[in-house]
């Protein structure tokens, strides 16, 4: 238990320095100001309706330090979970922690992580986890509910 504690902190402070650029980035012209006024539970935003996004968005505020910040540290959530869904299902904590790892770092998640309006993704995938570990514990009403909120994050949590 406590080993899986000190890798859960590796994690968590490897996306924090990995990521730390990402601090010093502002907002986008894309779509970061779209997602930054829209209001919260009333509107789709190009297309999609993501409400708990645009409440987390609410919430952040306008500051991208806060706002980046804010999509780190929920990334790094998401890889010490992934941890422990590896773990649960295989019993190994170094190849977990490697795997997630491997996941938190990839050069696949950085757009997820720093563009801001890709909140939707980083909530998704926390959510999406989490109701993945429910389920291996036979926990179906939280896989249930976890799986709502992927869903309120992001609609491609259906897939």
């Amino acid at each position: 238990m406590r080993r899986n504690a000190i890798y859960a902190a590796l994690l968590a402070a490897t996306c924090l320095v990995v990521f730390a650029p990402a601090y010093s980035a502002g907002i986008t012209n894309w779509d970061d100001d779209i997602y930054l006024r829209t209001p919260v539970f009333t509107t789709y935003v190009m297309g999609n309706f993501h409400p708990l996004t645009m409440l987390s968005f609410a919430i952040s505020g306008r500051n991208p330090i806060g706002l980046h910040a804010t999509n780190v540290v929920l990334h790094a959530i998401t890889a010490i979970l992934l941890f422990f869904l590896i773990v649960e299902l295989s019993g190994s904590q170094f190849p977990a922690f490697v795997g997630a790892l491997i996941w938190a770092i990839h050069p696949l998640r950085v757009e997820s992580v720093v563009w801001i309006a890709e909140r939707k993704d980083v909530l998704c995938g926390l959510f999406y986890v989490a109701a993945l570990i429910a389920y291996v514990r036979k926990k179906f009403w939280l896989t249930f509910a976890f799986f709502v909120l992927a869903l309120l994050s992001k609609g491609m949590a259906v897939s």
